[in-house]
């Protein structure tokens, strides 16, 4: 139990330590993202990628896609609208015309 446990906080904090690593990264350049495991790919480090540059939308998966990175590209170019999944384009819509 005791080893299990201490592999899991080691786990961890390699997890986090590489998470602020990428983040600094993608800060500086967009393209770090497509360095990383996809599967590694938080929400944290895909909306920065796509604050420091829309056209890093194209590359995420449906999965990345949530209303606050589309939104994060779309105030940088409205034309980021086409990289929006079907599923949530009608959302997305409505919630661009509140803003």
């Amino acid at each position: 139990m005791t080893q299990n446990l201490n592999k899991y906080i080691i786990n961890y904090m390699v997890n986090d330590k590489n998470n602020k690593e990428w983040l600094e990264a993608i800060k500086k350049d967009h393209n770090a993202l497509l360095e990383i495991p996809k599967n590694q790919w938080t929400n944290e480090l895909c909306l920065a990628a796509v604050k420091r540059d829309y056209s890093a939308i194209s590359f995420m998966t449906e999965e990345n896609l949530i209303k606050e990175i589309c939104l994060a590209a779309y105030q940088q170019s409205p034309s980021a609208i086409r990289y929006v999944p079907k599923n949530l384009r009608e959302l997305y819509e409505k919630y661009i015309e509140e803003v």
